[in-house]
């Protein structure tokens, strides 16, 4: 065998070996990663279990949302760190709401799951910045976009109008009370975080900036039910998700109704719901009913 023909199988064999162990290595993180994503799905089954709640297709009727309950007893004994729990009707959110403790990244939730293990696909959170209350201008609550649809990745549903209109309350419990939000805007916005940039809206003329910033982005470039007022006095809770990038983040936004507006919701018929979203899609999109929005698309894992 000649030197360069030697040469030529040495460097073939070498090739070879380096991509089989790199195929290997791929395929074992790879194992590794649906794993974890497996095993926190468990986990959040087990915690749907303690707070003795269930999906969203096997809830049942006879329980209005407003008035479930959830045992935070059960919870905060296995997982100390959740202090509330956020049902939204049409998609997958029903997950608890956690804070990392004092001393501990406000961020931590953001990579660490449920049972404190590194990676995706963390869990449903809020920063210290944050009241527990909900008490706050706005209560800004984060979770990744998963290409499952499980934690906030089934939120970018809110991209279509009459989603947005059929399905258009928040639900957050917490041991001391029961909270409802509106949906009134959708969109995707820059990646600057909404409680630093704005000084935790400190400065009520801050707030009611800002709201009218949501108004007009959600308008041109998201989905806004102008038919929902909302104003400086009012408080507001995000859902924060991402959007496929590294400088967007694709935001829903409600506002917090009161006791007699939530005493509301269950009166009338399904077909009164249903006309009054029809007619509320009209005013959004015009005589036509053809959407100005833009189409957003869907997006893969965060």
């Amino acid at each position: 065998m000649k030197f360069g023909d030697w040469n030529k199988e040495l460097i073939y064999k070498v090739l070879s070996i380096i991509l089989g162990i790199i195929f290997m290595i791929s395929l074992i993180m790879l194992v590794l990663h649906y794993t974890v994503l497996r095993k926190n799905d468990e986990k959040i089954k087990d915690v749907q279990e303690i707070a003795d709640v269930k999906p969203d297709e096997e809830e049942e009727e006879e329980v209005p949302p407003e008035i479930r309950t959830i045992d935070f007893t059960a919870l905060k004994a296995e997982y100390p760190d959740i202090y509330a729990w956020i049902y939204v009707p049409g998609t997958q959110v029903n997950y608890p709401i956690l804070q990392s403790a004092e001393g501990v990244d406000t961020d931590y939730y953001l990579e660490h799951n449920l049972d404190g293990s590194v990676g995706l696909p963390g869990c449903i959170y809020t920063q210290q910045a944050n009241a527990k209350d909900f008490s706050d201008r706005d209560t800004v609550v984060y979770g990744h976009n998963m290409r499952n649809d499980s934690m906030f990745g089934s939120l970018h549903e809110y991209e279509d109008e009459t989603f947005l209109l059929e399905h258009p309350y928040i639900y957050i419990y917490t041991p001391e009370q029961n909270l409802v939000y509106q949906i009134f805007a959708s969109y995707v916005s820059d990646d600057k975080l909404i409680l630093d940039y704005y000084n935790y809206f400190i400065e009520a003329d801050t707030f009611t900036d800002y709201l009218e910033e949501i108004r007009s982005s959600a308008s041109a470039k998201g989905v806004l039910n102008q038919d929902l007022e909302v104003d400086g006095e009012d408080r507001i809770l995000t859902l924060s998700t991402c959007n496929g990038s590294d400088t967007t983040r694709y935001l829903v936004i409600g506002k917090l109704l009161t006791e007699e507006e939530v005493a509301a919701i269950g009166e009338g018929t399904t077909d009164s719901v249903q006309s009054e979203a029809e007619a509320a899609l009209q005013g959004m999109t015009g005589e036509s009913g053809e959407s100005d929005a833009e189409d957003l698309g869907e997006d893969a894992e965060e």
